[in-house]
């Protein structure tokens, strides 16, 4: 079975009928027949992306299933700050950071994201993420 990572930008698209990206993400959430995982820092910058109106929609989503939600345990935040600290030189997210814990932790490398810091990004044991909508 596939399993993917989701990054902000396709939830965001996915719940905005008004986003530029809405067509292609949605295609990829009906063609996709595996488990999809992301982290609570990525569901919230999504709420706070989408417009007040469309955020029912997501916790809906989140409700049915839509998305594996996993948590990053406090002791793990040294690794998150790490990562953070390793890519200073081009700011990274906490949402990406946490992204990156969860693709080591899970041995994940495929990706669903609109954002190219994912081209740079790296697991520490040097995989490159395969973004599924490049």
């Amino acid at each position: 079975m596939q399993r993917v990572i989701v990054d902000t930008g396709p939830i965001v698209a996915l719940h905005n009928r008004r986003d530029r990206w809405h067509a292609r993400v949605l295609r990829f959430f009906d063609e996709f027949a595996g488990v999809a995982f992301t982290t609570w820092p990525v569901i919230t910058e999504s709420w706070h992306l989408l417009p007040e109106y469309r955020r029912d929609r997501l916790l809906s989503w989140l409700e049915l299933g839509g998305v594996r939600i996993l948590h990053v345990p406090e002791e793990e935040l040294a690794s998150v700050r790490a990562l953070i600290g390793r890519y200073r030189d081009r700011p990274m997210a906490l949402a990406d950071a946490t992204l990156v814990w969860l693709a080591e932790r899970e041995r994940l490398t495929d990706i669903v994201t609109l954002d190219s810091g994912f081209e740079s990004y790296r697991t520490t044991s040097g995989a490159r993420f395969i973004n599924h909508l490049a």
